[in-house]
């Protein structure tokens, strides 16, 4: 059997940054978790690693100046240690886990991926089966891990109330506990409407715009809006739920109608509103037909509380006072790719939250929801609402150790800068997300006047979510039919682990992917240099990944 080069080996060197970059932001080794210097690919990252270990064991700073020393002599130079924190968040735990949990992945595929090189050069049956038997055992562990895409919720986010609805909800659906905790804010928000406000320049009130990404029928988005709207129903019936939006002219007659059903029953006031879509996508194809394309920039007008909207057309005059509309929606990942720029960066993009989260393990017969956690925390915001209601509306202040850590945040962490201009444009609401987060759980706490520093880091921690998430909800958008069939195959591939997949069996899980364009992109991929390797795994084709 003739020789061939030995494959390129998967790595990815920007996780690796993160990872030692926050070892030196936070000046600890936790970021490090249990990897080892041996997990990272890069030479420079490994030695970096090792001198981390060193100084804790030492119980030395960890700083660039301790690290320069122990340093010494390695042929690392300063410059690379600098360049580190270059560009680097500083990220949750929750997040770092995702980045060691890949980086761990990784290692595993390249001692994998050598064993099955080497397979591919066997002569032998006996050496076949004695090179699989190494294989499996080294791929074992990490292979049967659920494997993560998107980031967790940070603990810092889930405070009382929200980890109550957690517990009701969270065992009783496939959902992940990301959905539950973006539907439940989304929920006491619409509830509490205008009732508290902060200001900062603005009136800024507590309704969110949230959107759910996730695999459709996978997910169980819908399920964790059924389970959210059910709260806003349980609590308060006179917050009006609408499903369509079919023109702006309609949506505004539907709200006026909603109003007047509450003033007949002698409820004055703003309209609460909340907008549940099951499918986002339903919104934006609307929004593109001609005569009504003033569907989006209405609902970025009723984000921002408007004290009045109308229509002024002599067909369907209709008035609505004080609208505060909160939506509900969800779509996947793949039509987000597909979305043009205007759609997402037509003023409705960087309104809405947009959250991800990875689906549990499947349960083919899941308990209901927990009522015994769930209808004390309804009694509880009941009682929430009953307090402002009693108040007045209520305008709500940072404390001073709030103000202070809000300015920092302001300054230091909000919208940090990043090479993907989309990502930062998404991020510039992230403020207000942030504000409108901590007001819901000041309210909450039944607070008078001012929003303390726990609040404040809750919707900091929130937000910082938000910003994470964006980068693999919005990985492949704008990419040609070509680069998403491309996408679709090294996820496949991915997905297989570090034994890498048979080409038939790649193939056949791409059953929308015709065999013209598969033996195409394949060639394609496999070329000098590209994302993939072929190699022969005994008599079969095997497709592995490469740098």
């Amino acid at each position: 059997m003739s020789k061939e080069p030995t494959p390129k080996l998967p790595a990815d060197l920007e996780a690796e940054q993160v990872v030692l970059g926050n070892c030196i932001l936070q000046q600890s080794v936790a970021p490090l978790g249990e990897l080892t210097p041996e997990q990272f690919f890069s030479e420079t990252h490994r030695k970096i690693a090792g001198a981390l270990r060193a100084l804790a064991e030492k119980h030395q700073p960890i700083d660039t100046v301790q690290l320069d020393r122990e340093l010494t002599g390695s042929g690392v130079l300063p410059s690379e240690l600098a360049a580190l924190t270059d560009g680097v968040p500083s990220l949750t735990e929750s997040s770092l886990a995702w980045y060691r949990e890949r980086l761990n992945t990784l290692h595993q595929e390249r001692l994998t991926l050598r064993a099955g090189y080497e397979l591919g050069q066997a002569v032998s049956a006996t050496e076949i089966r004695e090179r699989a038997a190494e294989i499996v055992e080294k791929a074992k562990a990490p292979t049967a891990k659920h494997k993560k895409v998107y980031p967790e919720m940070p603990p810092e986010a889930w405070r009382g109330p929200a980890e109550f609805y957690r517990q009701g909800v969270g065992a009783s659906t496939e959902a992940s506990d990301n959905y539950h905790l973006a539907y439940f804010l989304t929920a006491v928000g619409a509830l509490l409407g205008r009732t508290v406000y902060i200001r900062k320049g603005r009136r800024t009130y507590p309704n969110l715009y949230t959107v759910l990404v996730g695999k459709s029928g996978v997910a169980r988005k819908g399920t964790a809006m059924d389970y959210a709207l059910d709260l806003v129903r349980d609590i308060d019936s006179d917050v009006y739920i609408t499903e369509t939006v079919d023109s702006r002219e309609g949506f505004i007659l539907d709200l006026s109608t909603g109003q007047k059903n509450l003033e007949e029953r002698r409820i004055s006031g703003e309209l609460r509103g909340a907008l549940a879509l099951e499918e986002f996508r339903s919104l934006i194809e609307k929004a593109e037909q001609k005569g009504v394309r003033n569907i989006i920039p209405t609902l970025c007008l009723l984000y921002d509380c408007p004290g009045t909207i109308a229509n002024k057309s002599k067909n369907s005059p209709a008035k609505v006072n004080e609208p505060t509309i909160s939506l509900f929606s969800g779509t996947s990942p793949s039509y987000l790719q597909n979305l043009s720029l205007g759609d997402i960066e037509g003023g409705m993009g960087n309104r809405i939250c947009w959250v991800a989260g990875d689906a549990k393990p499947r349960k083919d017969d899941p308990p209901d929801p927990d009522a015994s956690v769930l209808n004390p925390l309804k009694m509880a915001i009941k009682e929430t609402l009953d307090f402002y209601r009693t108040r007045g509306v209520t305008r709500f202040y940072l404390s001073a150790e709030a103000a202070k850590r809000y300015k920092e945040f302001y300054h230091k962490e909000y919208n940090l800068e990043t090479a993907d201009e989309l990502v930062s444009w998404l991020s510039e609401r992230d403020h207000m997300t942030c504000l409108k987060v901590a007001s819901i759980y000041a309210a909450l706490d039944h607070v008078e006047r001012d929003i303390e520093l726990y609040h404040l880091e809750a919707g900091i921690a929130f937000v910082k979510f938000l910003y994470e998430a964006r980068f693999p909800i919005f990985a492949g958008h704008g990419l040609s039919p070509a680069a998403q069939t491309d996408q679709k195959i090294i996820e496949k591939v991915r997905a297989a682990g570090a034994g890498g997949i048979g080409y038939r069996n790649l193939q056949k899980a791409l059953p929308r992917v015709d065999t013209e364009t598969f033996h195409r992109r394949m060639k394609s991929l496999a070329a000098p240099d590209s994302p993939l390797r072929l190699g022969m795994l005994g008599k079969k084709k095997w497709v592995f990944l490469a740098d």
